[in-house]
Formats: C-alpha cells, sequence, structure tokens
C-alpha cells in the first residue's frame, strides 16, 4: 500500500508521482484543513493525470465539499492541487 502524502504548506518542489483515488481517499481522510495534495502535473489537466482521476476529483471530490481545486504554474506548465476543507470526512465513507 502506497504511503499518504506528505502534507505540505507549499507544494514540493519533486518529480510529480501519480496518485490514486485509493491514496487520495486516504488523504481526505486524515488531511488537516488547508492541507494540500498535487493530484497532477502537465499543461492541460487532461494530460497531466488520468481523465477518470481528474473528473473523480471534480465531480465527486469537490462537490461535496472536501477540497478546492487550484490550478497553480510550475515553469511551463501546471499543478494542479486539491486544498482540504474544513468539512469533516464521515469515517467510512466510499467515495
Amino acid at each position: 500500500m502506497s504511503p499518504t502524502p506528505k502534507q505540505t504548506d507549499s507544494v514540493a518542489e519533486t518529480a510529480f508521482r501519480q496518485v490514486s483515488k485509493a491514496l487520495v481517499s486516504k488523504w481526505l481522510a486524515e488531511a488537516r484543513p488547508n492541507a494540500r495534495i498535487v493530484y497532477g502535473h502537465g499543461v492541460h489537466l487532461a494530460e497531466a493525470c488520468n481523465p477518470e482521476m481528474g473528473e473523480w476529483m471534480r465531480e465527486v471530490v469537490s462537490r461535496r465539499g472536501f477540497v478546492t481545486l487550484h490550478q497553480v504554474r510550475a515553469g511551463r506548465s501546471f499543478d494542479y492541487i486539491a486544498v482540504r476543507t474544513h468539512k469533516p470526512f464521515p469515517k467510512g465513507l466510499a467515495l
């Protein structure tokens, strides 16, 4: 099982690694408000992460109010970042 991404106050300057729905779900349950996770990196979201992942982040996770989604310039491309909100994540909730 993959480790939970480190919670940071700023986006890490390291190479991007794809994240899975399972990893983001675990992060959501454990993350403090304002914690960040980079879920994609590229010029366009369609190339930054798996299309299903981008849609899931937008249509399920963000719409339910667990995160706000941001696009931040990173050189010639962008980091796609989810920032944890204050909304509690119900124990055992399946997304």
